[in-house]
Protein backbone atom coordinates (compact mmCIF):
# COMPACT_ATOMS: atom_id res chain seq x y z
CA UNK A 1 0.00 0.00 0.00
CA UNK A 2 2.87 2.03 1.12
CA UNK A 3 4.82 1.56 -2.46
CA UNK A 4 1.52 2.71 -3.98
CA UNK A 5 1.33 5.61 -2.46
CA UNK A 6 4.68 6.37 -3.28
CA UNK A 7 4.70 5.94 -7.09
CA UNK A 8 1.64 8.25 -6.92
CA UNK A 9 3.93 10.92 -5.66
CA UNK A 10 6.44 10.62 -8.05
CA UNK A 11 4.13 10.88 -11.11
CA UNK A 12 2.34 13.49 -9.66
CA UNK A 13 5.95 15.72 -8.77
CA UNK A 14 6.93 15.17 -12.51
CA UNK A 15 3.78 16.04 -13.92
CA UNK A 16 4.26 19.71 -11.96
CA UNK A 17 7.70 20.04 -13.01
CA UNK A 18 6.88 19.36 -16.47
CA UNK A 19 4.54 21.81 -16.61
CA UNK A 20 6.73 24.39 -15.49
CA UNK A 21 8.82 23.93 -17.78
CA UNK A 22 6.62 24.13 -20.64
CA UNK A 23 5.37 27.54 -19.20
CA UNK A 24 8.74 28.82 -18.95
CA UNK A 25 9.48 28.14 -22.63
CA UNK A 26 6.26 29.28 -23.56
CA UNK A 27 6.85 33.07 -22.08
CA UNK A 28 10.33 33.34 -23.33
CA UNK A 29 9.30 31.97 -26.78
CA UNK A 30 6.44 35.30 -26.40
CA UNK A 31 8.72 37.69 -25.19
CA UNK A 32 11.37 37.13 -27.80
CA UNK A 33 8.39 37.11 -30.34
CA UNK A 34 7.32 40.52 -28.98
CA UNK A 35 10.14 42.53 -27.90
CA UNK A 36 12.27 44.61 -30.51
CA UNK A 37 15.45 42.87 -31.56
CA UNK A 38 18.34 43.57 -29.54
CA UNK A 39 21.26 44.90 -31.91
CA UNK A 40 24.51 43.29 -32.52
CA UNK A 41 26.87 44.14 -30.23
CA UNK A 42 29.82 43.96 -32.39
CA UNK A 43 29.39 46.66 -34.55
CA UNK A 44 28.55 50.26 -34.44
CA UNK A 45 24.60 50.96 -34.24
CA UNK A 46 23.18 53.25 -37.24
CA UNK A 47 20.93 56.33 -36.42
CA UNK A 48 19.34 59.39 -38.88
CA UNK A 49 18.28 62.16 -36.99
CA UNK A 50 16.02 64.23 -39.31
CA UNK A 51 14.82 67.89 -37.75
CA UNK A 52 12.67 70.61 -39.35
CA UNK A 53 14.05 73.22 -39.79
CA UNK A 54 17.34 71.99 -41.02
CA UNK A 55 20.62 73.28 -39.94
CA UNK A 56 20.22 72.25 -36.16
CA UNK A 57 23.49 71.38 -33.76
CA UNK A 58 22.86 68.20 -32.29
CA UNK A 59 24.47 67.23 -28.78
CA UNK A 60 25.28 63.78 -27.10
CA UNK A 61 25.33 63.78 -23.38
CA UNK A 62 26.15 67.28 -23.61
CA UNK A 63 29.05 66.96 -26.25
CA UNK A 64 28.81 68.89 -29.78
CA UNK A 65 28.34 65.55 -32.82
CA UNK A 66 27.38 67.13 -35.53
CA UNK A 67 24.35 69.53 -37.99
CA UNK A 68 21.60 68.26 -39.62
CA UNK A 69 22.87 70.25 -42.55
CA UNK A 70 19.63 69.55 -45.31
CA UNK A 71 17.84 68.93 -42.42
CA UNK A 72 19.42 65.53 -41.47
CA UNK A 73 22.60 63.87 -39.79
CA UNK A 74 23.49 60.29 -39.41
CA UNK A 75 24.92 59.09 -36.25
CA UNK A 76 26.76 56.00 -34.99
CA UNK A 77 25.92 55.00 -31.41
CA UNK A 78 28.31 52.84 -29.31
CA UNK A 79 27.06 49.19 -29.43
CA UNK A 80 29.27 48.77 -25.69
CA UNK A 81 27.50 51.98 -23.95
CA UNK A 82 23.69 50.27 -23.69
CA UNK A 83 22.95 52.94 -21.01
CA UNK A 84 20.24 56.21 -21.69
CA UNK A 85 21.72 58.57 -23.41
CA UNK A 86 20.65 62.24 -24.07
CA UNK A 87 19.92 63.66 -27.20
CA UNK A 88 19.88 67.72 -27.55
CA UNK A 89 18.97 69.58 -30.72
CA UNK A 90 18.99 73.36 -30.82
CA UNK A 91 18.92 76.37 -33.55
CA UNK A 92 18.90 80.51 -32.77
CA UNK A 93 15.29 81.36 -32.36
CA UNK A 94 14.02 78.34 -31.54
CA UNK A 95 12.85 76.35 -28.64
CA UNK A 96 15.86 73.79 -27.72
CA UNK A 97 14.61 69.90 -27.56
CA UNK A 98 15.42 66.70 -25.59
CA UNK A 99 15.65 62.97 -26.15
CA UNK A 100 16.50 59.91 -24.65
CA UNK A 101 18.60 57.31 -26.71
CA UNK A 102 19.74 53.71 -26.77
CA UNK A 103 21.81 51.46 -28.72
CA UNK A 104 19.97 48.25 -26.78
CA UNK A 105 17.24 49.20 -28.45
CA UNK A 106 18.13 49.94 -32.21
CA UNK A 107 15.75 53.06 -33.02
CA UNK A 108 16.40 53.73 -36.55
CA UNK A 109 15.41 56.92 -37.18
CA UNK A 110 13.97 60.09 -35.60
CA UNK A 111 11.84 62.92 -36.88
CA UNK A 112 12.06 66.47 -34.32
CA UNK A 113 10.16 69.54 -35.55
CA UNK A 114 11.77 72.74 -33.15
CA UNK A 115 8.77 75.03 -31.99
CA UNK A 116 9.69 79.19 -32.95
CA UNK A 117 10.64 80.76 -30.00
CA UNK A 118 9.15 84.42 -29.23
CA UNK A 119 11.31 87.11 -29.55
CA UNK A 120 11.04 90.89 -29.11
CA UNK A 121 10.18 93.88 -30.83
CA UNK A 122 11.34 97.35 -30.72
CA UNK A 123 8.93 99.79 -32.15
CA UNK A 124 9.97 103.68 -32.54
CA UNK A 125 7.80 105.99 -34.48
CA UNK A 126 7.96 110.06 -35.31
CA UNK A 127 6.43 111.61 -33.69
CA UNK A 128 6.09 109.57 -30.66
CA UNK A 129 3.09 107.93 -28.96
CA UNK A 130 1.53 105.91 -31.54
CA UNK A 131 -0.71 102.99 -30.96
CA UNK A 132 0.53 99.80 -31.67
CA UNK A 133 -2.05 97.51 -32.58
CA UNK A 134 -1.35 93.56 -33.43
CA UNK A 135 -4.92 92.45 -34.86
CA UNK A 136 -7.22 93.64 -32.59
CA UNK A 137 -5.14 93.89 -29.92
CA UNK A 138 -3.71 97.16 -28.76
CA UNK A 139 -0.51 96.52 -27.57
CA UNK A 140 1.14 99.83 -26.48
CA UNK A 141 2.53 103.52 -27.28
CA UNK A 142 5.64 104.31 -28.99
CA UNK A 143 8.48 103.92 -28.01
CA UNK A 144 7.78 100.26 -27.08
CA UNK A 145 9.13 97.07 -26.71
CA UNK A 146 6.56 93.85 -27.04
CA UNK A 147 6.80 90.39 -27.36
CA UNK A 148 5.76 88.32 -30.24
CA UNK A 149 4.93 84.78 -30.99
CA UNK A 150 5.61 83.39 -34.35
CA UNK A 151 3.50 82.07 -36.80
CA UNK A 152 4.89 79.47 -38.83
CA UNK A 153 7.56 81.96 -40.34
CA UNK A 154 4.87 84.46 -41.58
CA UNK A 155 5.22 87.72 -41.11
CA UNK A 156 3.31 89.76 -38.01
CA UNK A 157 1.74 92.71 -39.39
CA UNK A 158 1.17 95.86 -37.05
CA UNK A 159 -0.59 98.43 -37.06
CA UNK A 160 0.47 101.91 -36.07
CA UNK A 161 -2.35 105.00 -35.51
CA UNK A 162 -1.57 108.60 -34.43
CA UNK A 163 -3.91 111.22 -34.16
CA UNK A 164 -3.74 113.41 -37.17
CA UNK A 165 -1.69 110.90 -39.29
CA UNK A 166 -2.58 108.39 -41.85
CA UNK A 167 -2.33 104.66 -40.39
CA UNK A 168 0.42 102.80 -41.14
CA UNK A 169 0.76 99.29 -41.29
CA UNK A 170 3.66 97.03 -41.51
CA UNK A 171 4.93 93.46 -41.70
CA UNK A 172 7.57 92.40 -39.10
CA UNK A 173 9.63 88.96 -39.52
CA UNK A 174 11.10 86.95 -37.20
CA UNK A 175 14.96 87.99 -36.79
CA UNK A 176 17.48 85.28 -37.20
CA UNK A 177 18.82 83.82 -34.14
CA UNK A 178 18.17 85.26 -30.35
CA UNK A 179 18.26 88.97 -32.07
CA UNK A 180 15.18 91.42 -31.37
CA UNK A 181 13.41 93.14 -34.84
CA UNK A 182 13.70 96.90 -34.79
CA UNK A 183 10.89 98.81 -36.30
CA UNK A 184 11.29 102.54 -36.72
CA UNK A 185 8.28 104.36 -38.47
CA UNK A 186 7.73 107.46 -39.97
CA UNK A 187 3.96 108.48 -40.02
CA UNK A 188 2.30 110.83 -42.45
CA UNK A 189 0.36 113.97 -41.42
CA UNK A 190 -2.95 113.91 -42.91
CA UNK A 191 -4.65 116.75 -43.69
CA UNK A 192 -7.13 119.01 -41.23
CA UNK A 193 -10.24 117.50 -40.26
CA UNK A 194 -13.07 118.86 -39.90
CA UNK A 195 -16.54 117.44 -38.06
CA UNK A 196 -20.00 119.69 -38.46
CA UNK A 197 -23.26 118.93 -36.63
CA UNK A 198 -26.37 120.85 -36.24
CA UNK A 199 -29.66 120.32 -35.01
CA UNK A 200 -31.26 120.29 -36.30
CA UNK A 201 -29.61 118.84 -39.16
CA UNK A 202 -29.49 119.10 -43.07
CA UNK A 203 -27.94 123.21 -42.67
CA UNK A 204 -25.93 123.95 -45.53
CA UNK A 205 -22.06 124.37 -44.85
CA UNK A 206 -19.96 127.35 -46.05
CA UNK A 207 -16.05 127.21 -45.33
CA UNK A 208 -14.70 130.44 -46.46
CA UNK A 209 -18.09 131.41 -48.47
CA UNK A 210 -17.80 128.44 -49.90
CA UNK A 211 -20.52 125.72 -49.85
CA UNK A 212 -18.83 122.14 -49.07
CA UNK A 213 -22.08 120.17 -48.21
CA UNK A 214 -24.81 119.48 -45.82
CA UNK A 215 -24.54 118.71 -41.81
CA UNK A 216 -23.45 115.73 -40.47
CA UNK A 217 -20.43 116.55 -42.34
CA UNK A 218 -16.89 115.73 -41.98
CA UNK A 219 -14.37 117.31 -44.71
CA UNK A 220 -10.52 117.66 -45.12
CA UNK A 221 -9.53 120.97 -44.89
CA UNK A 222 -6.13 122.06 -47.30
CA UNK A 223 -2.66 121.65 -45.63
CA UNK A 224 -2.38 125.46 -46.37
CA UNK A 225 -4.64 126.12 -43.45
CA UNK A 226 -2.29 125.10 -40.86
CA UNK A 227 -1.56 127.88 -38.55
CA UNK A 228 -4.24 130.20 -39.89
CA UNK A 229 -8.30 130.40 -39.22
CA UNK A 230 -10.99 129.47 -41.37
CA UNK A 231 -14.27 130.72 -41.21
CA UNK A 232 -17.12 128.57 -41.06
CA UNK A 233 -20.76 129.29 -41.61
CA UNK A 234 -24.28 127.31 -41.28
CA UNK A 235 -27.21 128.54 -43.54
CA UNK A 236 -31.03 126.90 -43.47
CA UNK A 237 -34.24 128.24 -44.37
CA UNK A 238 -36.02 129.64 -41.55
CA UNK A 239 -33.44 129.41 -39.40
CA UNK A 240 -30.39 132.29 -38.52
CA UNK A 241 -27.43 131.64 -40.00
CA UNK A 242 -24.68 130.65 -37.52
CA UNK A 243 -21.07 131.93 -38.01
CA UNK A 244 -18.07 130.43 -36.15
CA UNK A 245 -14.34 131.23 -36.92
CA UNK A 246 -11.82 127.83 -36.40
CA UNK A 247 -8.03 127.88 -35.72
CA UNK A 248 -6.76 125.23 -37.91
CA UNK A 249 -3.26 123.74 -35.53
CA UNK A 250 0.17 123.85 -37.18
CA UNK A 251 0.51 120.51 -36.07
CA UNK A 252 -1.50 117.65 -36.77
CA UNK A 253 -4.06 116.23 -34.50
CA UNK A 254 -7.72 115.41 -33.31
CA UNK A 255 -10.41 116.52 -35.99
CA UNK A 256 -11.88 119.35 -35.14
CA UNK A 257 -15.17 119.63 -34.65
CA UNK A 258 -18.45 122.12 -34.66
CA UNK A 259 -22.08 121.65 -33.11
CA UNK A 260 -24.26 123.98 -33.46
CA UNK A 261 -27.77 124.48 -32.62
CA UNK A 262 -29.35 126.72 -35.19
CA UNK A 263 -32.13 129.35 -34.07
CA UNK A 264 -35.13 129.56 -35.58
CA UNK A 265 -35.73 132.65 -37.76
CA UNK A 266 -39.26 133.31 -36.87
CA UNK A 267 -41.34 132.32 -34.07
CA UNK A 268 -43.09 129.10 -34.37
CA UNK A 269 -45.49 126.73 -33.02
CA UNK A 270 -45.14 122.75 -33.01
CA UNK A 271 -48.38 121.46 -32.32
CA UNK A 272 -48.93 117.23 -31.00
CA UNK A 273 -52.26 116.54 -30.52
CA UNK A 274 -53.68 112.61 -28.47
CA UNK A 275 -54.49 110.71 -31.08
CA UNK A 276 -52.11 112.28 -33.81
CA UNK A 277 -53.35 112.69 -37.02
CA UNK A 278 -55.81 116.01 -35.70
CA UNK A 279 -56.60 118.69 -37.93
CA UNK A 280 -54.96 121.68 -36.55
CA UNK A 281 -56.02 125.66 -36.93
CA UNK A 282 -54.39 128.45 -35.14
CA UNK A 283 -56.07 131.38 -34.78
CA UNK A 284 -58.77 130.25 -37.35
CA UNK A 285 -56.31 129.65 -39.83
CA UNK A 286 -56.02 125.63 -41.30
CA UNK A 287 -52.58 124.68 -40.92
CA UNK A 288 -52.52 120.77 -41.40
CA UNK A 289 -52.59 117.38 -39.79
CA UNK A 290 -50.78 117.14 -36.55
CA UNK A 291 -47.83 116.58 -35.62
CA UNK A 292 -47.57 120.04 -37.44
CA UNK A 293 -44.79 122.79 -37.08
CA UNK A 294 -46.50 126.06 -38.41
CA UNK A 295 -45.00 129.54 -38.41
CA UNK A 296 -46.25 132.58 -37.10
CA UNK A 297 -46.70 136.42 -37.90
CA UNK A 298 -45.40 138.61 -36.24
CA UNK A 299 -49.28 139.67 -35.52
CA UNK A 300 -49.81 136.06 -34.00
CA UNK A 301 -46.52 135.99 -32.20
CA UNK A 302 -47.45 139.40 -30.32
CA UNK A 303 -50.92 138.12 -28.91
CA UNK A 304 -52.42 135.18 -27.41
CA UNK A 305 -53.05 131.99 -29.54
CA UNK A 306 -55.80 129.85 -29.84
CA UNK A 307 -55.09 126.16 -31.29
CA UNK A 308 -58.00 124.27 -32.08
CA UNK A 309 -57.97 120.61 -33.13
CA UNK A 310 -60.67 117.68 -34.03
CA UNK A 311 -60.49 114.64 -35.62
CA UNK A 312 -64.38 114.33 -37.52
CA UNK A 313 -66.70 112.48 -35.79
CA UNK A 314 -64.46 111.58 -32.74
CA UNK A 315 -62.13 114.21 -30.77
CA UNK A 316 -61.67 117.29 -30.34
CA UNK A 317 -59.96 119.71 -28.23
CA UNK A 318 -58.28 123.47 -28.39
CA UNK A 319 -55.66 125.36 -25.97
CA UNK A 320 -55.03 129.03 -25.71
CA UNK A 321 -51.23 130.35 -25.45
CA UNK A 322 -51.16 134.22 -24.12
CA UNK A 323 -46.98 134.18 -24.37
CA UNK A 324 -45.02 132.69 -27.26
CA UNK A 325 -41.17 132.49 -27.61
CA UNK A 326 -40.37 135.17 -30.19
CA UNK A 327 -37.77 133.37 -32.74
CA UNK A 328 -37.95 129.97 -31.02
CA UNK A 329 -40.09 127.05 -31.61
CA UNK A 330 -42.64 126.33 -28.92
CA UNK A 331 -44.15 123.22 -28.41
CA UNK A 332 -47.73 122.28 -27.39
CA UNK A 333 -50.34 119.22 -26.95
CA UNK A 334 -53.60 120.39 -27.53
CA UNK A 335 -55.58 117.83 -25.14
CA UNK A 336 -58.40 116.14 -26.64
CA UNK A 337 -61.46 114.61 -25.91
CA UNK A 338 -64.52 112.46 -27.08
CA UNK A 339 -67.33 114.87 -28.29
CA UNK A 340 -69.19 112.51 -30.85
CA UNK A 341 -70.75 110.45 -28.29
CA UNK A 342 -73.58 110.40 -30.71
CA UNK A 343 -73.08 110.12 -34.08
CA UNK A 344 -75.17 109.36 -37.03
CA UNK A 345 -74.34 109.05 -40.44
CA UNK A 346 -77.45 110.56 -43.13
CA UNK A 347 -77.18 109.49 -46.64
CA UNK A 348 -78.72 110.83 -49.77
CA UNK A 349 -79.15 108.03 -52.20
CA UNK A 350 -80.05 110.68 -55.29
CA UNK A 351 -76.66 111.13 -56.94
CA UNK A 352 -76.20 112.35 -60.65
CA UNK A 353 -74.49 109.02 -61.34
CA UNK A 354 -74.34 105.01 -59.64
CA UNK A 355 -70.89 105.12 -59.51
CA UNK A 356 -70.74 108.36 -57.72
CA UNK A 357 -73.58 106.85 -55.29
CA UNK A 358 -71.32 104.01 -54.76
CA UNK A 359 -68.34 105.86 -54.02
CA UNK A 360 -70.74 107.82 -51.38
CA UNK A 361 -71.82 104.39 -50.02
CA UNK A 362 -68.09 103.38 -49.27
CA UNK A 363 -67.05 106.33 -47.68
CA UNK A 364 -70.02 105.88 -45.27
CA UNK A 365 -68.67 102.50 -44.43
CA UNK A 366 -65.40 104.04 -44.17
CA UNK A 367 -66.27 106.14 -41.50
CA UNK A 368 -68.46 104.02 -39.86
CA UNK A 369 -65.68 101.28 -39.39
CA UNK A 370 -63.94 104.11 -37.50
CA UNK A 371 -66.21 104.34 -34.47
CA UNK A 372 -64.85 103.56 -31.01
CA UNK A 373 -67.15 101.54 -28.30
CA UNK A 374 -67.64 104.48 -26.32
CA UNK A 375 -70.01 105.74 -29.42
CA UNK A 376 -73.36 104.93 -30.10
CA UNK A 377 -74.26 105.12 -34.10
CA UNK A 378 -77.15 105.25 -36.43
CA UNK A 379 -77.49 105.02 -39.89
CA UNK A 380 -80.51 107.31 -41.49
CA UNK A 381 -81.07 106.68 -45.55
CA UNK A 382 -83.29 108.83 -47.90
CA UNK A 383 -84.33 106.45 -50.79
CA UNK A 384 -87.19 107.39 -53.34
CA UNK A 385 -88.15 110.36 -50.65
CA UNK A 386 -88.05 107.81 -47.24
CA UNK A 387 -85.65 108.32 -44.57
CA UNK A 388 -84.73 104.95 -43.22
CA UNK A 389 -83.19 104.22 -39.87
CA UNK A 390 -80.86 101.12 -39.10
CA UNK A 391 -79.46 99.12 -37.65
CA UNK A 392 -82.02 99.78 -35.26
CA UNK A 393 -84.72 102.30 -34.54
CA UNK A 394 -82.42 104.14 -31.82
CA UNK A 395 -78.85 104.65 -32.04
CA UNK A 396 -76.68 101.53 -30.76
CA UNK A 397 -73.42 100.78 -29.36
CA UNK A 398 -71.03 100.87 -31.85
CA UNK A 399 -70.28 96.98 -31.44
CA UNK A 400 -68.38 95.28 -34.22
CA UNK A 401 -72.11 92.95 -34.47
CA UNK A 402 -73.70 96.26 -35.06
CA UNK A 403 -70.98 97.57 -37.22
CA UNK A 404 -71.48 94.61 -39.64
CA UNK A 405 -75.53 94.87 -39.59
CA UNK A 406 -74.60 98.49 -40.63
CA UNK A 407 -72.86 97.52 -43.53
CA UNK A 408 -75.54 95.21 -44.00
CA UNK A 409 -77.60 98.04 -44.04
CA UNK A 410 -76.28 100.28 -46.41
CA UNK A 411 -75.20 97.74 -48.65
CA UNK A 412 -79.12 96.78 -49.40
CA UNK A 413 -79.60 100.83 -50.45
CA UNK A 414 -79.52 101.64 -53.95
CA UNK A 415 -79.75 104.78 -56.24
CA UNK A 416 -82.93 106.33 -56.52
CA UNK A 417 -81.78 108.80 -58.86
CA UNK A 418 -81.48 112.84 -59.41
CA UNK A 419 -83.99 114.50 -56.67
CA UNK A 420 -83.93 114.63 -53.21
CA UNK A 421 -84.11 116.75 -50.00
CA UNK A 422 -80.98 116.57 -47.89
CA UNK A 423 -83.67 119.11 -45.28
CA UNK A 424 -84.79 115.65 -44.26
CA UNK A 425 -81.90 114.06 -43.40
CA UNK A 426 -81.11 116.63 -41.04
CA UNK A 427 -84.22 116.77 -39.63
CA UNK A 428 -84.22 112.77 -38.76
CA UNK A 429 -80.78 113.54 -37.39
CA UNK A 430 -82.22 115.92 -34.50
CA UNK A 431 -84.50 113.72 -33.93
CA UNK A 432 -82.07 110.87 -33.19
CA UNK A 433 -80.50 113.86 -30.72
CA UNK A 434 -76.93 113.04 -32.41
CA UNK A 435 -73.86 114.96 -31.40
CA UNK A 436 -72.32 115.17 -34.86
CA UNK A 437 -73.60 114.47 -38.16
CA UNK A 438 -72.33 112.99 -41.37
CA UNK A 439 -74.19 114.57 -44.21
CA UNK A 440 -73.84 112.67 -47.71
CA UNK A 441 -74.95 114.58 -50.33
CA UNK A 442 -74.66 116.25 -53.67
CA UNK A 443 -78.14 117.91 -53.26
CA UNK A 444 -78.27 121.91 -53.02
CA UNK A 445 -79.47 122.39 -49.30
CA UNK A 446 -82.14 125.50 -49.13
CA UNK A 447 -80.36 127.89 -47.19
CA UNK A 448 -83.44 129.71 -45.79
CA UNK A 449 -84.52 126.49 -43.95
CA UNK A 450 -81.28 125.17 -42.84
CA UNK A 451 -80.88 128.58 -40.59
CA UNK A 452 -84.56 128.50 -39.54
CA UNK A 453 -83.76 124.65 -38.64
CA UNK A 454 -81.09 125.47 -36.33
CA UNK A 455 -82.33 128.99 -35.24
CA UNK A 456 -85.97 127.37 -34.14
CA UNK A 457 -84.10 124.43 -32.15
CA UNK A 458 -80.93 126.66 -30.55
CA UNK A 459 -80.17 123.74 -27.76
CA UNK A 460 -79.23 121.09 -30.43
CA UNK A 461 -75.44 122.10 -31.73
CA UNK A 462 -74.57 119.33 -33.28
CA UNK A 463 -70.90 119.06 -35.28
CA UNK A 464 -71.69 118.83 -38.99
CA UNK A 465 -69.24 116.95 -41.18
CA UNK A 466 -70.20 117.45 -45.19
CA UNK A 467 -69.29 114.98 -47.36
CA UNK A 468 -69.96 116.33 -50.72
CA UNK A 469 -69.08 114.45 -54.46
CA UNK A 470 -66.91 117.38 -55.46
CA UNK A 471 -65.82 121.77 -54.06
CA UNK A 472 -68.08 122.71 -56.63
CA UNK A 473 -71.04 121.43 -54.57
CA UNK A 474 -70.12 123.21 -51.09
CA UNK A 475 -71.89 126.35 -51.83
CA UNK A 476 -69.85 129.43 -50.30
CA UNK A 477 -72.44 130.21 -47.31
CA UNK A 478 -72.58 126.39 -46.38
CA UNK A 479 -68.40 127.18 -45.80
CA UNK A 480 -69.32 129.91 -44.01
CA UNK A 481 -71.78 128.49 -41.87
CA UNK A 482 -69.47 125.30 -41.12
CA UNK A 483 -66.57 127.71 -40.26
CA UNK A 484 -68.77 129.50 -37.43
CA UNK A 485 -70.38 125.93 -36.24
CA UNK A 486 -67.64 123.74 -35.79
CA UNK A 487 -67.77 121.70 -39.01
CA UNK A 488 -65.93 120.29 -41.51
CA UNK A 489 -66.29 119.84 -45.30
CA UNK A 490 -64.86 116.86 -47.58
CA UNK A 491 -65.12 115.36 -50.60
CA UNK A 492 -65.84 111.45 -51.07
CA UNK A 493 -62.64 111.01 -52.24
CA UNK A 494 -60.03 112.73 -50.55
CA UNK A 495 -59.42 114.49 -46.60
CA UNK A 496 -61.20 117.02 -44.94
CA UNK A 497 -60.97 120.30 -47.07
CA UNK A 498 -61.22 123.01 -43.90
CA UNK A 499 -61.09 122.24 -40.29
CA UNK A 500 -63.34 125.05 -38.97
CA UNK A 501 -64.18 126.68 -35.81
CA UNK A 502 -64.48 124.69 -31.97
CA UNK A 503 -65.50 128.08 -30.16
CA UNK A 504 -68.51 129.00 -32.18
CA UNK A 505 -71.36 131.10 -30.27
Amino acid sequence: MTQQFERRGFALRAGIYSGLILVVAATAWYLRSTLPDTVKLDRPVPFVLVTDPPDCDVLLDGRPIGRTLDGRLDIELDPRNTDIRWMDVRKPGYEPTRRALSAYLGLPSMELKLRRRPFDAIVSSIPLGAEIWVGDELRGFTPMTMRLLPSDGQPIRIKAKHPGYEEQEIDIVQPGGDESARVDLTLVARAPRLRISSDPPGATVLLDGRPVGQTPLETDLDVELRGHSVRVALQMDRFQTVERSISVPRTPGDALKIDARLQPSETQLAVQTNPPGAQIRVNRRAVGISPVTVSLTPEEAGGPVRVEAVVPGAYAGETVLDRIAPSAVTSVVVPMELYARRVVFALDCAAASTPEFEMRRARAKDEVHLLQRGQQFAVVALMDGRAYVGPEPTPVWASSEQKVRAYDRLDGLRHSGPLSDPMALIHAARQLKADSVWLFTSMPIDRAEWLVLFEQFPEWRPIINLVAANERQVEPWMREWLTANRGTWTVQTGPAQALLGLDAP
